[in-house]
């Protein structure tokens, strides 16, 4: 902060001392304009003058003190030139920080002053320079008052906008804060969702074929169980990587060097771990990569639940129809049909509701159920 910037910062902590300069400037003016003043004259000046150290925390009271000094000066025919700057200084002062329309009242007052003043002046007697006398005096007025109060108005208008920027300002950062805060929720959920996916996926198929190849071992079939196990493992280390991807977005939002999340590419290894079977309809074409993940996700958590409820003897089929503006995904299998994705005492509210999430993201909607026939099946649309 510069000097000037502190020598600021300080004058609006105490506002009396710029206005005592300010009451000891109208003073000497208020003395000076004229010669000859009397003492009625003087003491009218000073306390009409000293009055305005009040004109900011106080306006009402010195404008007041003014009005009294006014109407001393053409009650008793003081010189009204010497009362004149502290007049025309608290009109402005009324309009910048006093009452509304308190400025344009003492601007009104002023004038009638002036009129009063002009008045003496034509029942002394000046011959024919009385009138021009009046005039000049009650125009005169009527000119300083008028700018006295436009320049307070100003001012006025000047800072309670200087006041809508700052609350603007406030509620902008709020609502920056507020929605930095979403955002950060926001990703915090969707990162609990990726690991429910991943860990769920890959946790059901270690298990079923864990099962599987300690049946194959116990029967004595020792390449189905080396094979058993190699799936195992390569299940494993692609759910490592996928965590440690999402672990790399909490420290870096840019993961920089983490592996890239999957997509369509990843859904025929998808099924071909999980036992079931893949069929395309349609030319494939490319999509981004937030949908390609959404697609993903779909088809391992519809998997997912076929092995959890539907049992290690059920199949399931995944089925890619690529339409001219859509890509539905359905995936079914033939066992029984299980619980719903996502009911409460099944995944944790994390299975359907969480695909519903992901796919309406992209303009898509998500069906799912038991099938008449047996089975469950779960369709998934979405724009491509």
């Amino acid at each position: 902060m510069t000097a000037a910037e502190r020598a600021a910062d300080w004058l609006r902590a105490h506002p009396l001392v710029p206005d005592a300069v300010i009451a000891a400037a109208v003073i000497a003016v208020g003395l000076l304009s004229t010669r000859g003043l009397g003492p009625a004259e003087i003491v009218v000046a000073s306390v009409g003058g000293a009055s305005l150290v009040l004109r900011r925390t106080r306006p009402m009271v010195g404008a007041l003190v003014v009005l009294a000094c006014g109407l001393a000066t053409v009650g008793f025919g003081l010189v009204a030139i010497a009362i004149t700057p502290a007049v025309v200084a608290t009109i402005y002062s009324l309009a910048a920080w006093g009452p509304r329309r308190s400025g344009l009242l003492a601007a009104g007052i002023a004038v009638l002053g002036g009129a009063g003043v002009g008045v003496t002046w034509l029942l002394r007697g000046l011959g024919d320079q009385r009138w021009g006398v009046f005039l000049v005096l009650v125009v005169g007025a009527a000119l300083a008052s008028a700018t006295a109060w436009l320049g307070g108005a100003l001012r006025r208008l000047g800072r309670r906008e200087v006041v809508h920027l700052q609350e603007r300002a406030m509620l902008l950062e709020t609502e920056q804060e507020q929605r930095e805060r979403l955002a950060v929720l926001a990703e915090r959920a969707r990162i609990s969702r990726e690991m429910h996916d991943i860990i769920a996926h890959s946790l059901s198929v270690i298990v079923v074929q864990a099962d599987g190849g300690r049946i194959a071992a116990g029967a004595g079939r020792t390449a189905q169980a080396t094979r058993v196990l190699e799936t195992i493992a390569q299940t494993g280390r692609g759910a490592l990587a996928d965590v440690r991807a999402l672990l790399g977005l909490l420290h870096d939002r840019q993961a920089e060097g983490a592996p890239p999340q999957p997509g369509l590419d990843a859904v025929p290894g998808l099924v071909e771990d999980a036992g079931a079977r893949l069929r395309t309809t349609g030319t494939a074409r490319a999509v981004p990569a937030g949908l390609g993940l959404t697609v993903y996700r779909a088809v391992q958590e519809a998997l997912t639940n076929t092995v959890k409820h539907a049992g290690r003897e059920a199949r399931a089929t995944v089925a890619l129809t690529w339409q001219p503006d859509l890509l539905e995904v359905e995936v079914t299998d033939d066992g029984p049909a299980g619980p719903v994705l996502g009911t409460a005492g099944t995944l944790g509210g994390h299975g359907l509701a969480g695909m519903r999430e992901r796919v309406a993201a992209h303009g898509g909607e998500v069906e799912a159920g038991p099938r008449p026939e047996g089975g469950f099946r779960v369709h998934v649309r979405l724009p491509a």
